[in-house]
């Protein structure tokens, strides 16, 4: 099992007002470009809003990676950009119903953790930070260590 930051990639806080995370199955959708998700089934996903930077929700794979088929392309001619996809159990539904009253960010997460763990890597390459995410990558991969922490902070709040 891997642990993952995911964006949601929106820049514009504005698309985030009104919505809510709370459904029992999460669709995580990728951009096209970025190839197939590599994420496995009991992967946990922690996904956060670009242009707000908070969590919006926490989901683990349920279904392997999916590309949309012709029917949802056509439906949703945005899925073009974003074709691949995988499912998950939302696992703080609560929280995806609330969490703009949290502002859980993932940045300040980070700090708080050194504050508790100097020094102690957060990625799976070996980072101290999240800067990676801001470098075009839409996903990277957890330190359990981390990842687990940073879900106490969601169960918390759930």
């Amino acid at each position: 099992m891997r642990y993952w930051l995911k964006v949601l990639g929106w820049p514009n806080p504005e698309h985030y007002a009104g919505l809510h995370f709370d459904q029992a199955v999460a669709r995580i959708d990728f951009p096209t470009g970025a190839g197939e998700p590599g994420m496995h089934i009991g992967d946990i996903v922690i996904v956060y809003g670009q242009g707000i930077v908070n969590i919006l929700y926490v989901a683990q794979v349920t279904r392997q990676a999916y590309q949309a088929n012709a029917a949802e392309l056509a439906a949703e001619p945005w899925r073009h950009n974003y074709i691949w996809s995988v499912d998950g159990d939302n696992l703080y539904p609560q929280f995806g119903l609330n969490w703009h009253q949290y502002a859980l960010d993932p940045f300040q997460l980070v700090d708080e953790y050194h504050r508790l763990a100097p020094g102690v890597p957060v990625t799976q390459a070996g980072n101290q930070g999240l800067g990676a995410i801001n470098q075009g990558n839409d996903r990277i991969v957890l330190r359990p260590a981390f990842a687990l922490f940073v879900i106490g902070q969601v169960a918390a709040l759930n």
